[in-house]
């Protein structure tokens, strides 16, 4: 009788022990789980897998691998919200032209801010991250930055900017290798169901644009037409411009899958996407 005992009682002290190191296993695997999914820091200091999401400034961001790239998968949205006010009308110097992305050959051709109070309430050097958001939706379209704010008052190209760090404001160049990539199609670039007709999104490379507008065109057509953002790459105008302080913006519209390269005044707000510093 006390030999059943023993026996039965060395059995279940070891089903005990498989349970528990079962239980351990599984838990080992559901953090390892839970951790190639989401990065919980905010400054990014470690590195992290292209594809995970990360935490930045208390936001979640997914990461999408496109080529040899990997980007941000959501417009970034860090920062004081600040009111804005325009005032009078948009008054181009020349005519706003949307231009085939081409970086070799395409002219620079763009509008420019009419005058320096078109906006009231400018994002300022005051090392505080300021942004506009769309009638304060910031959350679901990121928000809207100058281009020395995006910066952060660098005019280096691939600059930190407002990134977290291991990421930086990409260069023109980094915008050419990723339209290469998926073959200048902007519907790949787009999230499904935004656009219309020959511009519908089919968001093959998981890239996401969301298409709202800017807020140079505010009560205007443009709202919910095209999306456009800062690449960390300054054009010089030549100096017959009132305003001879551009950067490269990459955009995408609503009715077709043409991507659009242009240079815009600095002074107007767009959008930014992060791209993840290479590691040679």
């Amino acid at each position: 009788m006390k030999k059943i005992i023993l026996i039965t009682s060395v059995m279940l002290t070891l089903e005990v022990i498989f349970a528990q190191t079962e239980i351990e296993i599984n838990q080992s695997r559901l953090s390892k789980h839970s951790a190639s999914q989401k990065v919980g820091y905010d400054s990014v200091d470690k590195e992290c897998n292209c594809g995970e999401i990360i935490i930045y400034e208390e936001e979640f961001y997914p990461t999408v691998q496109i080529g040899k790239q990997c980007w941000f998968a959501k417009n970034l949205n860090v920062g004081i919200m600040i009111p804005y006010q325009t005032t009078g009308n948009y008054s181009p110097i020349m005519t706003p032209q949307m231009i085939p992305f081409n970086f070799k050959s395409a002219p620079i051709n763009t509008g420019v801010i009419g005058s320096p109070h078109y906006l009231i309430g400018t994002q300022s050097d005051n090392s505080i991250i300021e942004k506009y958001c769309f009638d304060a939706d910031c959350n679901i379209y990121g928000g809207y930055y100058q281009w020395d704010e995006a910066m952060q008052y660098s005019t280096t190209p691939g600059a930190k900017g407002i990134c977290p760090n291991g990421w930086h404001i990409p260069t023109s160049e980094e915008f050419e290798i990723l339209l290469e990539s998926i073959s200048n199609d902007g519907e790949a670039l787009k999230k499904i169901v935004h656009g219309i007709s020959n511009g519908t999104g089919t968001n093959a490379s998981g890239f996401s644009i969301l298409i709202r507008g800017d807020i140079r065109h505010q009560g205007e057509n443009y709202i919910g037409s095209i999306e456009a953002f800062w690449s960390s790459t300054e054009v010089r105008m030549p100096k017959t411009y009132i305003i001879a302080r551009y950067a490269r913006t990459l955009g995408v519209c609503d009715v077709n899958s043409i991507i659009y390269m242009n240079a815009y005044s600095k002074y107007i707000p767009f959008n930014v996407r992060c791209i993840k510093n290479r590691t040679e």
